[in-house]
């Protein structure tokens, strides 16, 4: 199985573990899904400046409030609970 999809069934074991409700899950899978989709180095370490990176594009597209903050809790538990860990 792909990194890229082993990091993801672990962040989805995550979310489950902290009884994330389940459209909250599918939003902040959707925008690890798509921080994972769009990384230029998809198989060297995940680094928090990319994900800094990903969140000030994100800011400087046209990107409603809400959305924007989903996306920002959805990388910050990817950071905390499985890179952090992991470390």
């Amino acid at each position: 199985m792909p990194a890229n999809a082993n990091l993801l069934s672990d962040y989805q074991q995550l979310l489950a573990e902290r009884m994330v409700s389940r459209r909250a899950s599918e939003d902040y899978s959707y925008w690890v899904r798509r921080f994972l989709a769009e990384r230029s180095a998809s198989d060297s370490p995940l680094a928090e400046s990319e994900i800094r990176t990903f969140l000030a594009n994100l800011n400087e597209q046209d990107t409603s409030a809400s959305a924007y903050r989903r996306a920002e809790v959805a990388l910050e538990l990817l950071i905390e609970g499985l890179l952090e860990s992991a470390a």
